[in-house]
């Protein structure tokens, strides 16, 4: 009885020993257990190789990586498109701003020091903004991106007039500016519109309280945020070249 006792003991501390096994398999792309949750992460397309220019007309050179992923942007190779969009922060950007590309170098606020302007330019239409960039301490600082939901107007007073759509009722726009030496926008005004319980309501603080507006007084706000007097015009710079 004392052997079998002894026995039984001894294969109970074996099957203790072995329960918290953990098995890890090691990819090329992930780590994965049995105890970890699996989460799958953003891989790009295979890109095709590209020629990069290695500097870019009238631009700083610290501003030099950010033209060479705006050139592969304007590429038809959707791994290099998708590469691009990644590396300048343009996650769920989409293809709109795609088109005929170029940039401009600009000092927005006249502290000397210049930005950098990335554009699309379609058939028949003025260039429109897609970022812009201001540089501090040798490295560029991306200050704003707009997609095809969100479009911004910059007016030689340096003041950049900013819409973005949520849907067909509900709209934020506002106006900001760039302080000398600074590395963020700082905010002039804010108005954000919307149709709530059947009717226009509107507020000028984010998360503010909501404010009933009329059809007229939205459209005449809208107009005047949307064309702001004074656009900026720009040397339009293809990225080709």
């Amino acid at each position: 009885m004392k052997k079998i006792i002894a026995l039984l003991l001894a294969l109970a501390l074996l099957g203790a020993c072995a329960a918290p096994v953990v098995v890890v398999e090691t990819t090329a792309e992930y780590v994965t257990t049995e105890q970890a949750t699996t989460t799958t992460e953003w891989i790009p397309l295979e890109t095709q190789p590209l020629v990069l220019p290695t500097s870019f007309r009238g631009a700083p050179e610290v501003y030099w990586p950010v033209l060479r992923y705006l050139y592969m942007f304007n590429d038809s190779h959707e791994g290099n498109v998708m590469y691009a969009m990644d590396a300048l922060g343009f996650a769920g950007f989409g293809f709109a701003a795609r088109g005929n590309n170029g940039y401009a170098v600009v000092d927005i606020n006249g502290d000397g020091i210049y930005e950098l302007i990335l554009l699309g330019q379609f058939e028949g239409q003025a260039p429109h903004m897609i970022a812009l960039f201001t540089q501090h301490d040798g490295v560029a600082v991306r200050l704003g991106s707009w997609t095809h939901r969100a479009s911004a107007v910059l007016t030689v007073d340096g003041i950049i007039y900013d819409r973005a759509s949520n849907s067909s009722e509900s709209s934020v726009h506002t106006s900001a500016k760039l302080e000398p030496g600074a590395t963020r926008l700082t905010t002039l005004s804010f108005h954000e519109h919307d149709f709530i319980d059947g009717q226009n309501v509107m507020r000028t603080v984010p998360h503010g309280e909501w404010q009933p507006s009329s059809e007229e007084e939205i459209q005449a706000l809208w107009h005047n945020l949307i064309n702001p007097p004074n656009p900026m015009q720009f040397n339009f710079i293809p990225i080709e070249q």
